[in-house]
């Protein structure tokens, strides 16, 4: 599918879905659990959100990542980006008030940032949306810092069944360039100057950790 038909499919998809994005439903059975382990990540026993740290969640959807972390850590700087703007004024929003958070409207493969910003990079849910997954990854390797930190959380086609499963049964669910495997997360990853740091499945996700050579 052509790259402009695909966006417009992708945002028309998701106008709709920031209706009840944060639906109890739709929480229970799915997001709280790999809300979770992202805030488990980022903010445990390494702790990647020291003060005056830069945060970016790539895609942020409805930001509930960065609403669930930016009232306890105050001294570090919270951007989310999504290209659906219904998803932007939720996510607005609901990070209202927080003085540390800001929203903004962009494209992953063209993020609005000077080289080198961002401390840790977020992008979880999002990868399979990309039209252009390579240049989005390039992206975020050009806005974080040397030795800076990305985590992608994507849904796991790894094996022949489950592969075959998620391609049949996620197409019919979302718009979806394709799915991924750790191993092809991982070099696309490596071609734009990651190293993978570990990469676990959890909850239908892989989880894959990088660092930025420097």
């Amino acid at each position: 599918m052509e790259k402009e038909k695909f966006n417009a499919i992708t945002k028309k998809q998701f106008t709709k879905l920031s209706r009840w994005y944060d639906s109890a439903p739709l929480r229970l059975l799915y997001f709280r659990k790999i809300y979770g382990k992202i805030i488990e990540i980022v903010s445990g026993k390494n702790n990647y959100l020291k003060p005056d740290y830069s945060f970016l969640d790539v895609a942020c959807g409805t930001g509930e990542v960065i609403y669930r972390l930016a009232g306890k850590y105050p001294s570090v700087n919270f951007f989310g980006v999504d290209f659906t703007e219904a998803m932007v004024e939720v996510a607005a929003q609901k990070n209202y008030g927080f003085g540390n958070v800001k929203i903004i409207k962009a494209d992953a493969a063209k993020l609005p940032f000077n080289d080198k910003t961002f401390d840790f990079i977020l992008s979880s849910d999002a990868l399979h949306h990309f039209s252009e997954p390579e240049l989005a990854i390039k992206e975020m390797n050009r806005v974080v810092k040397d030795k800076g930190f990305l985590l992608i959380v994507d849904p796991s086609a790894d094996g022949k069944i489950k592969r075959l499963m998620i391609n049949f049964f996620g197409k019919l669910l979302e718009t979806a360039d394709r799915y991924y495997s750790q191993k092809d997360i991982e070099t696309l990853l490596k071609k734009s100057g990651f190293e993978v740091e570990s990469e676990f499945t959890y909850y239908f996700n892989n989880f894959v950790f990088a660092k930025k050579h420097n």
